[in-house]
């Protein structure tokens, strides 16, 4: 081990010291500034859904704001919109919060709500709107349009590469995508591609639901 004379280990360990102040400063200093960012940052985005509530064409009674299923659905709300990356993700779910009160879906199958709320927290924007280019294009495996799957299929693909300006290829994986919301389900290998159906799930759920999309600026 080569010599090091004292006085350059003095220097050395008062560097250290200096470094390490420092950092306990900054960290002080950055902990302050994020406290106060995301206290405004979830003010901001709970006082969306109050207005949403206020301003919103809805019927609840008093003890329903008060009942417990409320309340569990409006947090778990609140979590998802906290999380949402655009203003357009969190007008989506607002849309899914009051339409869960208007259908009544939150007052009689609030555990159901908990799957759709946590379903559309974990998709894009863009994803929910191919999820709902794919409600209106695809067939049910069980239906009498399973003869006509391929172009269907076909039909959903050019639909979503055509809204989105897209290429075809990234369309499909797209839509293959969404087979983790439990919506849309593929069948065996038949010819390049699997072909996709959507599931009676994404009925039940959006049979609850009349949400209003819009394509700009995707």
């Amino acid at each position: 081990m080569p010599y090091v004379p004292a006085p350059v280990i003095e220097k050395l360990c008062a560097s250290e010291v200096v470094l390490i102040e420092t950092s306990l400063v900054g960290k002080a200093a950055l902990t302050k500034t994020f406290d106060l960012a995301v206290s405004s940052y979830r003010k901001k985005r709970f006082e969306r859904i109050i207005t949403a509530l206020t301003e919103g064409d809805i019927s609840i009674s008093q003890a329903e704001l008060e009942s417990d299923s409320f309340i569990s659905c409006f947090l778990k709300t609140n979590e998802a919109i906290d999380k949402a990356t655009s203003n357009e993700k969190i007008d989506l779910l607002i849309q899914v919060f009051l339409c869960g009160i208007n259908s009544n879906l939150i007052s009689k199958l609030p555990d159901l709500y908990h799957e759709a709320i946590t379903i559309f927290s974990e998709l894009s924007y863009r994803e929910v709107l191919i999820l709902d280019i794919a409600k209106n294009y695809l067939p049910f495996s069980s239906s009498n349009e399973v003869e006509r799957v391929g172009e269907k299929n076909k039909e959903a693909i050019d639909k979503i590469a055509s809204m989105l300006c897209i290429q075809e290829d990234l369309a499909y994986v797209l839509l293959s995508r969404l087979q983790r919301t439990g919506f849309v389900i593929d069948s065996a290998m038949l010819g390049n591609h699997r072909y996709f159906y959507k599931t009676a799930f994404l009925n039940e759920i959006y049979s609850y639901l009349n949400l209003q999309l819009s394509f700009r600026g995707v």
